[in-house]
């Protein structure tokens, strides 16, 4: 008996372990994507067009977003960076179908599309439970706005343009998040 009872105490223990190691989540990792994320972002455009100045985005992130008081914890956190990466996955969905309208370099392009997606897969992976009906209203009114915006402009060059300009401020927004999951991991240890 103490033996099925050790046996089953191992079983379980490893059993955890395993599940837990397939949501470990590197905040080193994380922040090395978001630099390469910004770099191909960069890369694949080039300088922003002067004549697309005059097709300016008017709507602004809500960087409430970040400072509120329960964005304090690590799940928190990485609840929030998935918040914003996953609609950046929606208007990849519409990029990817409209990549001729852009002019940006296709190959780092379909890079910095994958890698978000990836990305976004092991964060969902991490968070499922915590998934449900937890999205902040503000972040989807944001990218249903950036939606909404491509769209009346036609999937135009310079509407893609105010796009990246956009998730250009997304991804550091992230990477600052980043930077806090890396200092409540440091308290910790």
């Amino acid at each position: 008996m103490a033996r099925l009872t050790l046996v089953t105490g191992v079983f379980l223990l490893c059993g955890g372990y395993v599940l837990c190691q397939k949501c470990v989540f590197s905040h080193h990792q994380q922040k090395k994507f978001n630099e390469n994320s910004q770099l191909l972002l960069e890369k694949m455009g080039g300088d922003f067009p002067l004549q697309c100045l005059s097709e300016k985005m008017s709507m602004k992130f809500p960087r409430k977003v970040m400072k509120a008081k329960d964005r304090q914890t690590q799940r928190s956190l990485q609840l929030t960076i998935f918040n914003i990466l996953h609609p950046i996955n929606k208007i990849n969905e519409i990029l990817s179908k409209n990549l001729d309208k852009t002019g940006w370099d296709i190959r780092r392009t379909d890079m910095f599309i994958q890698g978000l997606r990836r990305q976004t897969d092991r964060l969902a992976e991490c968070l499922s439970e915590d998934l449900d009906g937890k999205a902040n209203n503000k972040l989807k009114k944001y990218f249903k706005e950036m939606k909404k915006y491509i769209q009346e402009k036609t999937y135009s060059s310079c509407a893609w343009e105010n796009i990246r300009a956009e998730l250009k401020l997304c991804l550091k927004i992230v990477d600052r998040l980043s930077s806090k999951l890396l200092t409540l991991k440091g308290r910790r240890e």
